[in-house]
């Protein structure tokens, strides 16, 4: 060590060492300035990094070196050969390009060993030059001294670069790298020199080579090695510049995207976007630095940072706030570097929507109730978990003559009705009870209670009433009714549907009874309603095996007391159930649909036997609302007539209330083109709806039939009233008036003494075959009589 320093002491020109050592330290740290391009460089412009680092660390070496030896004082004339001086800068270029090449393959294990190798061509470099030197004597050397020259030199370049390499290639870490490297060139040097013994010889004699004044000398190796380090600063430069000019434009490029974007670097934000900064409210600057997955983003399981990974998350804001996101995450590598970027996206419009979906998929879009879908999300856990003093019950309720309303007024305000029913029976129960629509005027509510038969009793009570109260939609006054049906589970293990299927058979079991009316659900009803399933199910196979039958009813002119015409009625010969009569078969043909075949086949039926009777009967024929939603109705009634060759003034058709509470055009151009065709109207059941008045205003009826309700239901004083009052008004109108019903002697007397022209009746006769018809007609001789 001793040795070191004296050499340094008392053998050089201190004045030379500075400038020796400031080459040194000037060019080093130019070299790891130029060597940080590398890593941002691909192809033959790494290369070309490469070689110039390699260039400039090589030139301070061979710079250091020979103004180090210029220092030397021993008074004995020197010289130096040029091949060998220029041999040995050609060496450091390459053990320097080569060892720098090295560490660019990134780790600190490349780092060490290229550093090993740039220690290792100082050595090289330095040896070779003084096998340059031309001396006056002869040259010897202390080898301790040179191992451990040797070993500073690669220990200590080696260090310089794993420095460079762990404080991330930032300023700090060009510092470094520059103070070890001016280190292992100067420490090399100067113990190596201290290994040298020069043992002058008179007899040697200095006569080859180059010389000159050490200090013109070493000016001009400094402004050489100056020039070589401006030139790699200017290039560095314009490559920074020409660098952050590109950074700017995908900077621009990042922060005009939607997505938010973080590149970190073992997890540590080392930037981002401005995306990022409109989603955590926080100012870029604030999040470098900081743990992305501690104190920006939450819920990360990224366990691997070389992995790639994609998740959902939530980013907290500067609030607290916690957004969903999808953080898609990719590992790459900035030169030397492994870093990760994170792609972020903004889930709060998708949960959004998924949400509105997710209600949609759930709840009736006119009511916002729950449908059957939540419905029975609701049930099934209602059923399964609910506690011991709970038990569950089902109301379904529909209301009645909804469609009416909704043909009447139009579906806007059908659909305000059912807004305002909904607000209705949201009102009947408690906030843990659900309210849901499942078609298109049925309701079904779910109720928990103690004691579920007579809390659902209570609470249909309350929904008949509250329903039922008059409402007042877009400036129209409309009444509505409801019945209920209840359901209670009668056993373990009852489905959601199985209960709802219950309550719905309840209902139709109430509607039965009449409107205003409540049932609970009995085994019986399942009976019944599997019944009708059957009679559905053998109604469709009737019309084809020929088992339907036309039966009549005659009427009789009550001034002559003969029959003057018949009403044609459907029977139904069961091949097992025997005779059915309407009652029980024709509701289920017009819930199916079934109706307008049957229609078709009856009006065919009847018209071809009203054909071969004598000119003047007539044929009465009922027409069910369901026939008129068919668009070949006339041509069906046209068709009848044609075939059967029957008079078209002969044909009555009789429609009920509800075909003209419809109130649809299609509806009343039908009956205007039956009626232009010269087919008798009637009104059938008349006086049994709530405006049976104003129907008389919208369509010019033939006829009216007083409904039997009238005579069978009500006391003779009352009888005769209402009778009095109906044959009143069809004489101002000018239309015919029968009666429908007549049983006996003293309701023939009451009808013909009001002035109805016509009766029909069991008085008469009942519905009977066609063949039994034919024998009261007029043309057998046979004048009408009791039956």
């Amino acid at each position: 060590m001793y040795r070191v320093y004296g050499c340094i002491i008392d053998q050089h020109d201190i004045r030379l060492v500075l400038l020796a050592a400031i080459i040194c330290a000037l060019t080093a740290g130019t070299t790891f300035g130029i060597y940080s391009r590398v890593a941002h460089a691909r192809g033959s412009l790494r290369t070309m990094w490469l070689l110039v680092t390699g260039v400039c660390a090589a030139s301070g070496i061979w710079a250091t070196h020979f103004v180090a030896m210029l220092a030397y004082e021993d008074n004995i004339p020197t010289a130096y050969d040029p091949g060998l001086t220029a041999g040995s800068l050609v060496i450091a270029i390459i053990a320097t390009t080569a060892g720098f090449a090295v560490c660019a393959r990134g780790g600190v294990r490349h780092a060490a060993i290229g550093g090993a190798i740039i220690g290792l061509g100082i050595s090289l470099m330095h040896f070779t030059g003084m096998k340059a030197l031309i001396i006056g004597g002869t040259l010897e050397w202390g080898w301790t001294y040179v191992a451990v020259a040797v070993i500073l030199g690669i220990a200590l370049g080696s260090a310089s670069v794993v420095a460079y390499e762990k404080l991330s290639a930032g300023r700090l870490g060009i510092a470094a790298g520059a103070v070890l490297l001016t280190l292992a060139i100067c420490a090399m040097h100067f113990t190596a020199m201290a290994a040298a013994i020069i043992m002058p010889d008179p007899t040697v004699t200095v006569s080859t080579g180059f010389s000159a004044d050490a200090t013109m000398l070493a000016l001009a190796v400094t402004g050489l090695v100056g020039l070589v380090i401006f030139a790699g600063i200017i290039v560095a430069v314009i490559d920074h510049r020409t660098q952050q000019v590109n950074i700017d434009q995908v900077r621009e490029l990042v922060d005009a995207a939607s997505e938010g974007i973080l590149i970190c670097h073992d997890g540590i934000i080392v930037n981002a976007n401005r995306r990022i900064a409109e989603m955590c409210g926080r100012p870029v600057s604030e999040l470098v630095g900081k743990h992305a997955t501690v104190d920006l983003l939450h819920g990360l399981p990224f366990a691997d940072l070389a992995a790639a990974s994609e998740t959902e998350a939530a980013i907290r804001s500067a609030d607290g706030k916690l957004t969903p996101v999808e953080v898609i995450r990719r590992p790459f590598r900035s030169g030397v570097h492994s870093n990760e970027v994170y792609a972020i996206r903004d889930l709060s419009e998708r949960y959004r929507s998924e949400a509105r979906i997710a209600h949609i998929t759930r709840h009736d879009p006119i009511t916002d109730l729950p449908n059957r879908v939540l419905l029975r999300e609701r049930l099934e856990p209602a059923l399964t978990t609910r506690r011991r003093d709970e038990h569950v019950a089902v109301l379904c309720l529909d209301l009645s003559r909804f469609k009416s309303v909704n043909d009447a007024f139009g579906r806007p305000v059908g659909d305000a009705l059912l807004r305002k029913v909904a607000r209705r029976l949201l009102g009947c129960v408690r906030e843990s009870d659900t309210v849901a629509r499942i078609g298109a005027d049925e309701f079904v509510i779910i109720q928990c209670s103690p004691d579920p038969w007579r809390h659902a009793a209570d609470l249909a009570e309350r929904v008949i009433e509250v329903i039922g109260a008059p409402y007042v939609v877009k400036g129209h006054d409309i009444r509505a009714a409801t019945s209920v049906g209840i359901a209670v589970p009668l056993s373990e293990g009852v489905s959601a549907d199985d209960l709802i299927g219950q309550a719905e058979m309840a209902l139709h079991a109430a509607k039965a009874i009449g409107r205003g009316s409540y049932l609970f659900f009995e085994p019986e009803m399942n009976a019944r309603a599997h019944e009708r399933h059957e009679m559905e199910r053998d109604l469709r196979q009737a019309l084809q095996r020929g088992e339907l039958e036309m039966f009549y009813q005659p009427f009789v002119d009550l001034e002559r007391m003969e029959v003057c015409g018949a009403e044609a009625l459907m029977r139904w010969r069961h091949p097992e159930r025997g005779l059915i009569t309407p009652d029980r078969f024709i509701p289920i043909a017009e819930e199916t649909g079934l109706i307008i075949e049957m229609g078709a086949w009856a009006l065919r039926e009847a018209c071809a036997e009203a054909a071969s009777w004598p000119s003047g009967i007539k044929l009465a024929v009922n027409l069910s609302p369901v026939q008129f939603t068919s668009p070949r109705l006339v041509e069906t009634v046209c068709e009848a007539l044609g075939d059967s060759g029957l008079a078209v003034d002969r044909l009555e058709l009789e429609v009920t209330e509800s075909v003209l509470l419809q109130d649809s055009q299609p509806t009343l151009a039908a009956l205007c083109r039956l009626h232009h065709l010269g087919i008798g109207i009637s009104m059938d059941d008349f006086g049994t709806g709530y405006s049976s008045l104003s129907y008389l205003q919208k369509f010019a009826f033939d006829k009216i039939k007083i409904d039997r309700c009238f005579l069978s239901n009500a006391q003779p004083k009352e009888a005769q009233a209402v009778i009095r009052a109906i044959c009143g008004l069809g004489h101002a109108l000018q239309l015919a008036v029968t009666a429908e019903g007549v049983e006996t002697a003293e309701q023939l007397e009451l009808v013909r003494a009001e002035g109805c022209i016509a009766a029909q009746g069991y008085y008469f006769s009942p519905p009977v075959t066609a063949e039994a018809l034919r024998a009261m007609l007029p043309a057998s001789g046979k004048a009408a009589h009791a039956a």
